[in-house]
């Protein structure tokens, strides 16, 4: 399914609205898509069988949306014979390539994944899954009947719940934003400093190609270049490392997110000129929300290298004083609290996302620093 329509209309609408407070209510204008990650593979490979899903960084596994969706079933099938539905499990990377095949069947299986970790938590060996999933033919009408509100990310405590509903509908609302579609090809680190809870998930949203890898651990304009990447997500520490490196003529390169707080000007001059391509920001607190805010193309450069944009649709933020939900006027620091799709605990309060920052009269926010 493509992403809800009419959203990027509605938010240039409002370039003009002017905020007298530090808070921006969620638009509800826009639909939300009722729908788990297992719906979404099955959609994309009953429309987009043969398009390619999932690259090993090496090149040397590739998999196709009708084969990954396949893998997926055969791994939840395993996984369901040593878990029940509804346990919540630590994953133990192998390949990033295999881990993401194991992450999406833990969806599948209905076993949320904890964030963070737990000493208490089973372990999922995503190297022994796959191999025993090998064995394995799969057998979709077992699987257990998982809905939009089930979870798919958890907190050790069980105080924050990201369900399918949650991160679908931000995986959806993000790419959107990034204009993303079938024909992009993704190269993010799943490991990555505030990435998102359910790694890759914007690109299964759009029926993209996905190339899991750490930049640190492959050569990545060359990766970038042999794979002919379109997004590079996110922007890694040293990536003026590899400038002395410049990418082939022709290079398909036009976006690369930013999912930190800021992001230096000579990484973004580095990003727009040399690599000439968009650098874009995605913002999300990982353990406590899904993606928050994000760029749109319009943004001016300065918006995009000092905020971490304009909330997504169906979420609000605001920015208030230590005591209360009261939103402090624009350009106030203060604590940064949200609610709505990306925060989903389940009772619509104001969650703290223990982060200070500011919102201008726009929306844009201002991460400064951590509480």
């Amino acid at each position: 399914m493509d992403p809800p329509k009419g959203l990027h209309a509605f938010f240039t609408r409002r370039d003009n609205f002017v905020l007298s407070t530090s808070l921006w209510p969620a638009n509800e204008r826009t639909l939300l898509r009722e729908a788990t990650v297992r719906q979404l593979l099955v959609d994309a490979a009953t429309h987009h069988p043969h398009q390619l899903a999932l690259v090993a960084p090496d090149g040397n596994r590739r998999w196709t949306y009708a084969e990954l969706l396949d893998d997926v079933h055969r791994v939840a099938a395993t996984l369901l014979e040593e878990f029940d539905p509804g346990q919540g499990i630590v994953l133990d990377p192998d390949t990033p390539d295999r881990a993401h095949v194991v992450r999406l069947a833990c969806a599948v299986a209905g076993l949320p994944l904890i964030q963070g970790g737990s000493d208490d938590a089973l372990t999922v060996d995503s190297a022994d899954v796959h191999a025993r999933a090998a064995q394995t033919t799969a057998q979709p009408q077992a699987l257990p009947q998982i809905g939009p509100e089930h979870p798919v990310t958890t907190s050790a405590g069980g105080e924050i719940v990201l369900t399918h509903r949650a991160l679908v509908n931000c995986g959806l609302l993000v790419a959107e934003r990034l204009a993303a579609g079938p024909s992009d090809v993704w190269l993010a680190d799943p490991a990555a400093d505030n990435g998102p809870a359910l790694p890759g998930l914007e690109v299964l949203a759009t029926c993209g190609t996905y190339i899991p890898a750490s930049p640190a651990a492959v050569d990545l304009t060359g990766l970038i270049t042999a794979q002919r990447v379109s997004i590079l997500d996110a922007v890694p520490p040293d990536l003026l490392a590899v400038k002395d490196r410049p990418l082939a003529s022709g290079s398909a390169l036009r976006v690369v997110i930013s999912r930190a707080p800021r992001m230096s000007p000579e990484v973004a001059a580095y990003v727009e000129t040399d690599l000439a391509a968009e650098l874009a920001t995605v913002f999300g607190v990982p353990g406590v929300t899904a993606a928050m805010c994000a760029s749109y193309s319009e943004d001016s450069l300065d918006d995009r290298i000092h905020t971490v944009g304009r909330p997504l649709a169906h979420t609000a933020v605001l920015v208030a004083g230590p005591d209360d939900a009261t939103p402090l006027p624009c350009g106030t620091e203060g604590r940064v609290l949200t609610r709505g799709i990306g925060a989903m605990t389940g009772d619509g309060d104001w969650i703290d996302t223990g982060r200070r920052g500011s919102m201008d009269t726009r929306g844009h926010l201002t991460i400064a620093s951590d509480i």
